[in-house]
C-alpha cells in the first residue's frame, strides 16, 4: 500500500517538476558554482510549491478573495503591474482572477480549449 500511495503522487511531482523547469526557468540558470545552483533551487522550490497550492487553491475555490493568501501590498503590485497603471482596483480580484494574472506573467494565453469535433 505504501509504494502504490508514492505512486498515485507520481502525477504531482510531475507538475512540480514542470512548474519548476517552465514557470521558474531553473533550467536557463547560468550559475558558477553549485552553492549558487543550490540556493537557487530552495527559492524556486519554494516559488513552484506556493504557485502548485494557489492553482489548486484556484480551481477548488475560485471566488475565494486573492487576499486570504496574499497581503494587501502583494494583491497591489499584481494589478498594477499587470493593467500598467499606477493606481490599483478598489476591491482585491478573486483568487481565479489573480491566478489568471500571475499565469498570464508565465506566459498563459488563456484561451479556450480546443473541443474535438465528434
Amino acid at each position: 500500500m505504501e509504494k502504490v500511495t508514492w505512486y498515485a503522487q507520481r502525477w504531482q511531482i510531475e507538475v512540480f517538476h514542470r512548474t519548476l523547469k517552465t514557470g521558474c526557468q531553473t533550467e536557463h540558470r547560468q550559475l558558477a558554482t553549485a552553492a549558487s545552483l543550490q540556493a537557487a533551487l530552495a527559492i524556486d522550490a519554494v516559488v513552484a510549491w506556493r504557485v502548485m497550492a494557489l492553482v489548486k487553491m484556484g480551481r477548488e475555490l475560485p471566488d475565494i478573495p486573492w487576499t486570504a493568501f496574499f497581503d494587501d501590498l502583494e494583491w497591489k503590485a499584481l494589478c498594477c503591474f499587470v493593467s500598467q497603471k499606477a493606481t490599483p482596483p478598489a476591491t482585491p480580484p478573486s483568487l481565479n482572477e489573480a491566478m489568471r494574472m500571475v499565469a498570464g506573467l508565465g506566459g498563459f494565453l488563456g484561451r479556450k480549449r480546443y473541443q474535438r469535433r465528434l
